[in-house]
């Protein structure tokens, strides 16, 4: 039978990009079956499965493992109906997916073409981009890009757009991005979110569109933003 995945996936932690993360890390591992089955192109890329259905994906270090990583499960006759990246993030960028300050400005374009072009998404969709102030924007800085970072991607994954292969991006998708500083993951419903927070004697600001959220409301944690106007 068909399967239609729900998946979440945080890069490696030996990078930069994963670091801090380690008590998700380990929640995220405790109800899953590490498979060892091969991942052609996976890389350093592990996958737990969590039921017939549901899988927890660490350690990739580029999009192109994770994206491999994700097709070793979501088999021909699957589809992906769910994807939450969860790493660091701020409105304008997200490190587990490589869209960071440290790359051109169009890597949001080019990481949105691989994504639509190289995995096999269910008819509706959707992408939780589970980092800090993915769904808000700054207000003051002088920047190019300003966010939020969620809906840049869904920007680049528009309903109907031509794939890179030929056809189009028949897919209805909503990406999430988060409302604040966000603490736990919407795939363990463990997620809640702060405007603000001081951390060290440091005060985090909030940025626009942020609010506050309390444990157990998980899914008001999230801000959509739809690949199109269906």
């Amino acid at each position: 039978m068909a399967k239609r995945w729900s998946i979440i996936a945080m890069p490696d932690d030996v990078q930069e990009y994963g670091k801090g993360l380690d008590g998700d890390r380990r929640k995220l591992r405790a109800p899953g079956t590490l498979s060892t089955a091969a991942i052609p192109g996976g890389g350093h890329s592990r996958i737990y499965l969590i039921g017939s259905d549901r899988a927890f994906i660490e350690n990739y270090r580029d999009i192109d493992e994770l994206i491999a990583a994700i097709n070793s499960l979501v088999v021909t006759g699957d589809v992906l109906t769910t994807l939450e990246i969860h790493c660091h993030a701020c409105p304008e960028s997200i490190d587990g997916l490589w869209i960071t300050p440290k790359f051109p400005t169009d890597q949001v374009a080019d990481q949105g073409q691989k994504l639509k072009a190289q995995i096999r998404w269910d008819d509706n969709c959707y992408i939780y981009l589970s980092g800090c102030n993915t769904g808000t924007y700054y207000d003051r800085i002088e920047i190019p890009f300003k966010g939020p970072i969620a809906r840049r991607l869904a920007q680049s994954m528009l309903f109907d757009s031509p794939l890179p292969g030929g056809g189009l991006f028949h897919h209805h998708l909503i990406v999430y991005g988060s409302c604040g500083y966000l603490r736990g993951t919407r795939f363990l419903s463990d997620c809640d979110v702060s405007a603000e927070y001081f951390k060290d004697d440091i005060w985090h600001e909030p940025y626009q569109g942020s609010r506050d959220v309390k444990a157990g409301h998980p899914n008001d944690c999230w801000i959509p933003f739809k690949n199109g106007t269906w």
